[in-house]
């Protein structure tokens, strides 16, 4: 098994006894590799084309093994029916679904949602004199255009804030993130189908969107720390309180509840910011794979149903985690939302409901190898570096980008 290894370590070492539970029970000796999100994707290749590949991985919904074109991993739809398809968030399954059917089981989903800082954000208000927000109509902000004018305000508080805690650089993909975020609520696309011409990124609105970061980047709305190579420059804005606001999985709010109660309690979890195409937020989930050239597929399934079928265990799991992964059951994200701060966890979990959730492959929707490669080497963070240190003009960073994934699309599609 290769397991990711993820933020919260109380739910690595509950993924980790629970195996070593089930092994004993059934008297099967289980090999585990835990891995980190920067060495899983090329793991995956390189074992991919040596036929090396696990018999289980668990992780994010993987392009490696489940671009549509070329799936390594078995159908499950018979776990899947066997927890009950009336106890399933069925939206949470839609990234593991392809051509009717499902090839891997989702553990916990996660989106990237607004952490705001009450007390900074009072100030910012207070500053500027905002009752309510042009977009929303009401005292907190909506759309990005509120949290621009949340922005302008903030500086008339400390002309020395930075109001957007956007990580631009390369670090654990926050920089890439951060193109999805300000880019899919305004129409842009990735791709719409696994092919070349399926390929959207050349168009208008990756140059708008790249005018705007540079805008927000100007204007100081956005750190010049914000290039970097750290995975946590975003995490530590809001866990320093250094920005009014972060847009992020509930990672750093996680981080707060075992480090600084006073800050979870002057925290706010809030929908991402919207834009003219709507609520889309950058989201997805931790599911489990059976890869089909396992010689064990009843052993698998036997083990991966084991997660789920203790409800009181995984609701243990997931309120160890702050409740920032939603679990795949309804009866067990209930209890765990009212063992775990109500008053916080549940407008999160309206949150995810309310939103369209985007994958990195927008419209599209489901894994790509070509979304895979550009993530893996920084295709985003780079072509904002080219604007924003090497002096490049939108439209040509945007067409170097362009060129760059078309590239590999021919590549992985054919031309």
């Amino acid at each position: 098994m290769w397991l990711t290894e993820r933020y919260c370590e109380p739910q690595n070492n509950w993924i980790a006894a629970k195996i070593v539970e089930w092994a004993g029970k059934n008297n099967v000796d289980v090999e585990v590799s835990w891995l980190t999100w920067a060495e899983i994707t090329p793991k995956l290749a390189t074992a991919m084309e040596a036929g090396t590949l696990p018999d289980v991985f668990y992780g994010g919904v993987s392009p490696v093994l489940m671009d549509p074109t070329n799936i390594y991993t078995l159908p499950v739809d018979d776990i899947l029916n066997e927890l009950g398809w009336d106890n399933i968030f069925e939206r949470h399954t839609l990234q593991v679904k392809i051509k009717g059917k499902y090839y891997a089981v989702p553990f916990g989903n996660m989106i990237n949602v607004t952490h705001l800082i009450k007390s900074l954000f009072e100030k910012g208000k207070k500053a500027a004199n905002i009752t309510d927000f042009p977009d929303s109509g009401g005292p907190l902000p909506e759309t990005w255009d509120d949290y621009v004018l949340l922005a302008e305000a903030m500086k008339k508080w400390d002309p020395n804030h930075h109001a957007f805690g956007l990580t631009l650089g390369e670090g654990a993909t926050d920089g890439s993130e951060t193109w999805c975020m300000t880019w899919f609520p305004y129409g842009g696309e990735f791709m719409t189908e696994p092919s070349v011409s399926g390929i959207k990124f050349r168009s208008k609105e990756s140059v708008e969107n790249m005018y705007r970061i540079k805008e927000w980047y100007d204007k100081g709305y956005i750190s010049p720390d914000a290039i970097t190579e750290s995975g946590y420059w975003n995490n530590e804005q809001y866990l320093t309180r250094a920005s009014v606001m972060i847009v992020e999985g509930p990672t750093p709010f996680y981080k707060a509840t075992t480090t600084d109660p006073s800050l979870v309690a002057d925290t706010m979890l809030l929908p991402p910011p919207s834009g003219p195409k709507g609520l889309i937020g950058l989201g997805g989930t931790y599911s489990w794979h059976i890869i089909k050239t396992t010689e064990h597929q009843d052993l698998c399934k036997d083990l991966i149903l084991y997660f789920y079928k203790d409800k009181k265990a995984y609701t243990s799991y997931v309120v160890d985690g702050a409740c920032c992964h939603i679990p795949l059951l309804k009866d067990v994200a209930e209890e765990a939302a009212k063992q775990f701060m109500p008053e916080i966890i549940g407008p999160y979990m309206e949150a995810l409901e309310k939103c369209t959730v985007a994958t990195q492959t927008w419209p599209y929707n489901l894994p790509s190898r070509v979304q895979g490669e550009i993530y893996s080497d920084f295709t985003y963070a780079h072509m904002m570096m080219h604007v924003l240190v090497d002096g490049w003009e939108p439209e040509k960073a945007v067409d170097w980008a362009a060129d760059h994934i078309e590239e590999i699309a021919k590549r992985v599609y054919g031309s």
